[in-house]
């Protein structure tokens, strides 16, 4: 019987979806250690539609003002410079298992159109039920034209939604990892750094929208919400 899993997710690029399907593919058939290239390019097409679905091109959607987008732009470079440069690094010399782990990772986040809601193969971070519906319900809120009475809770989930997929798509595949103490504290670092940049963004440019700027928010974030069916 299947059940109803949900997600804060995007539509996966072409080159996202074709190198995960090679990976996903290989996997099983071939010795672990081979995966680690396959791997490698699923990662590198991952950061950047991570970045661009849930930064850039929401931005665009909004119709940012210009100053907000140099901040947007800003914390974009800042935050693909820390995170590529760290994977650069820990991709090298993995265990079988720990390649593993990974390719597991990367089947868990990869929500295929058969099964996504939104009809196509996307990424996705797994979110409770319950904060799936407080999500719809604040969006549905902002674009019914009360956003201003849903603002404080509005504004929550805007660094709760910037926590979440920073530790869906960071932190967990990070922690199958053995990483020695020097390692991890550069891990420990980078997040650090991640983390402070999207709350930067959140407080300088998101809380600071307005109305018709929220509705448009709320139009786009409403895509980002998905549900899959799994087995």
């Amino acid at each position: 019987m299947s059940h109803t899993k949900y997600y804060i997710g995007f539509a996966a690029s072409e080159e996202l979806v074709r190198e995960t399907k090679r990976l996903l593919e290989l996997r099983g058939n071939v010795p672990p250690h081979t995966l680690l290239k396959p791997l490698e390019s699923v990662v590198d097409a991952f950061i950047p539609d991570v970045l661009a679905n849930l930064l850039i091109n929401c931005c665009d959607a909004i119709g940012l003002s210009p100053m907000a987008n140099k901040i947007v732009n800003g914390a974009v470079d800042t935050i693909n410079s820390a995170v590529s440069l760290l994977v650069g690094q820990l991709m090298k010399k993995r265990s079988d298992q720990e390649i593993v782990d990974m390719v597991a990772f990367i089947d868990d986040i990869f929500l295929p159109a058969a099964i996504s809601s939104n009809g196509v193969d996307s990424a996705g971070a797994e979110i409770s039920q319950a904060k799936f519906e407080e999500m719809k319900f604040v969006t549905n809120e902002v674009r019914a034209g009360r956003a201003q009475q849903v603002m404080p809770q509005l504004h929550t989930l805007m660094i709760e939604v910037a926590d979440l997929v920073q530790d869906s798509f960071m932190r967990r595949p990070l922690a199958v990892l053995k990483l020695n103490f020097v390692v991890r504290k550069v891990v420990d670092g980078t997040f650090a750094t991640c983390k402070a940049t999207a709350h930067m963004v959140v407080n300088r440019v998101f809380k600071q929208l307005n109305e018709e700027e929220l509705l448009r928010l709320a139009d786009y974030f409403d895509k980002l919400m998905i549900t899959a069916e799994q087995a």
